[in-house]
Order: C-alpha cells, then sequence, then structure tokens
C-alpha cells in the first residue's frame, strides 16, 4: 500500500557553495564575462585569474564565483573559509545570491563558526534584495525554535508564502506541509494539496510525491489512484526514492 501518511518536515535547502555565472555590466565586465568562458571550458586556473582582477576591481559577481571555486576545490585547494571570505566582499558590493549562500554557511557552520544571528541577518538582507531563497530560510527559522530568532509561525508562513509567491517552490512544498500537519494553523488537507501542486509545477518533486499521497488517499483531493502513480512516476523520475518505491508498488498491482 502507498503511504497513506505525508513526508511532513520544514525542509532547509541544502547550502552548499554552487557554482552560478552572474553577470554584470560595468567598466570590467569583460574580465567576468572572460572568466566565466574560461570556467566553462574547465581552464579553473584562468578562471580565478580574471576572476580575481575583476573581483579586485570591484565586481561583485567575480568574488561571489571565485568564492565558489574555493568552496569547491575548483583549480585551488578547497578552502570554505576563503570562500566566506569572498562571499561577504560579494554580499557588501549587493550580490544577493552571496548573502543567501553566506547564510547558509554560517547557519551550517560551512568555514564559519556556527551563528544563527549571523545567518539570520544575511538571510533577511537576500529576502529583502529579492533572492527568495534568502526569504525560505528565514522562514525556516522562525518556524524552528532554535534557530536564533523566536519562533513565530504567523512570521515563517508569511516568509515562505513570500518565497512561494517569488518561484522558490520550498516554498510551497513547506506551505503544503504546514496545512497538512495543522503546524501553527488549523489543518486544511485542500490547501495543502493546492500548494504541493504549486511546488510539483514548479518542479520541486518532493512536493510532486506529497501531492501523489494526497491523491492515493483521496486527502483534500478526489481519490484518484491513476493521478496518483503518475505522481510517484514524476517525483521517481526527478530523483525522490519514495515516489519510485510507490510507483513500483502500484505499477506492478503490488498495492491495494
Amino acid at each position: 500500500m502507498a503511504s497513506e501518511t505525508l513526508k511532513v518536515g520544514l525542509t532547509m535547502k541544502k547550502v552548499f557553495v554552487v557554482m552560478c555565472l552572474v553577470f554584470c555590466g560595468n567598466l570590467h565586465a569583460d574580465l567576468f564575462e572572460d572568466g566565466n568562458a574560461e570556467l566553462m571550458e574547465g581552464n579553473y586556473n584562468k578562471a580565478i585569474e580574471l576572476y580575481l582582477e575583476a573581483c579586485n576591481e570591484g565586481v561583485a559577481g567575480a568574488c561571489y564565483n571565485l568564492g565558489n571555486m574555493h568552496g569547491m576545490g575548483l583549480g585551488v585547494e578547497q578552502n570554505f573559509s576563503r570562500g566566506n571570505e569572498l562571499h561577504t566582499v560579494a554580499c557588501d558590493g549587493g550580490l544577493m545570491d552571496a548573502c543567501y549562500s553566506l547564510g547558509g554557511n554560517y547557519a551550517s557552520a560551512i568555514g564559519v563558526q556556527q551563528d544563527y544571528i549571523r545567518a539570520n541577518e544575511l538571510f533577511t538582507k537576500a529576502c529583502e534584495g529579492g533572492n527568495m531563497y534568502g526569504c525560505y530560510s528565514l522562514g525556516n527559522a522562525y518556524y524552528n525554535s532554535d534557530r536564533g530568532v523566536k519562533q513565530n509561525y504567523v512570521k515563517g508562513m508569511e516568509l515562505f508564502a513570500r518565497a512561494c509567491e517569488g518561484g522558490a517552490m520550498e516554498g510551497c512544498y513547506n506551505l503544503g506541509n504546514i496545512y497538512a500537519a495543522g503546524m501553527g494553523v488549523s489543518k486544511n488537507n485542500s490547501k495543502a494539496a493546492d500548494f504541493y501542486s504549486m511546488s510539483c509545477e514548479g518542479g520541486y518533486v518532493d512536493g510532486c510525491f506529497n501531492l501523489g499521497v494526497s491523491y492515493y488517499n483521496g486527502s483534500g483531493v478526489g481519490l484518484d489512484r491513476n493521478k496518483a502513480t503518475e505522481l510517484f512516476r514524476k517525483a521517481c523520475d526527478g530523483g525522490n526514492q519514495d515516489g519510485c518505491s510507490e510507483y513500483e508498488k502500484l505499477n506492478t498491482g503490488k498495492a491495494k
């Protein structure tokens, strides 16, 4: 039988230095864009040289990508501390992706001593600057009681909603979990299914899995085992192992 309980729980987007090519438009943009080209070709040493020159000239995106290379050990020995220094420069230079990434490192103690208060300051800056994962991560802080702020479900939901509306599908997924479990709100399976649907359609496969469970059990939506099977398959194709397990059971007629 397919799972009768949803995967409910507030997820923290895995925060790790991830290579992200960002582009800029100042006098030193050519250095930065040349660095991006070298990076894409796998010429890490040359990319580092170009990023460093651009970073020293105030190109925040170059500092950010250079920090990512240090964090990932691309062309240099892996050094999270140096990566964080460069992300700090990029964040101070107005690049909100850097503020979000740096906040995640403070929250997860990557290259720095764990400091939830500092992490939340950075998530706030990122969120207010338009980075929706900053809003999402700050929402997680408010929904948990040990993340440097006083637990506040209302504030957490506001931040998840902002993240969801801004395209961070994890925010939609968490709202679904909140309504499914009645965490700080009245339990509402219909609203839960709506948010799972949003997250699934936005490419967040855990939302597809939970929506599949909703259809399997007729929870908040009409009972529809065929739809459940489709959703489990979609979740599986996206890497959700629970989706693979449930799809296999349904597809082989083992589920009752």
